[in-house]
């Protein structure tokens, strides 16, 4: 059952003239009860479906920090390696002996 704002005003005025506690059944004041506080979480004139694409970026940017997360442990893996530290080495040694 979809609820737009007429129905919403009418349990309202429904609501506000009774005492939930004498006049209705139990499972129809939890529904009520849960109803106001659902509606008073859900922002004013923000719906579910207004944008596809809210979001979009954040994901986009959560994969981006992952990948580059991925490609960082690649790089320190490979330069602890021993093959790639004696390159470094060699590297530095050639740059400080010529100087």
């Amino acid at each position: 059952m979809a609820f737009n704002r007429s129905s919403t005003q009418q349990f309202n005025r429904l609501l506000d003239g009774h005492d939930l506690d004498q006049h209705w059944p139990l499972s129809f004041r939890l529904s009520m009860r849960s109803r106001r506080w659902l509606e008073a979480l859900q922002p004013r004139g923000v719906f579910l479906d207004d944008d596809p694409e809210r979001g979009a970026a954040t994901a986009e940017y959560a994969v981006v920090l992952v990948a580059a997360t991925g490609f960082a442990a690649l790089l320190v893996a490979l330069l602890k390696s021993g093959t790639v530290q004696s390159l470094l080495e060699g590297i530095v040694q050639r740059a400080l002996s010529i100087g």
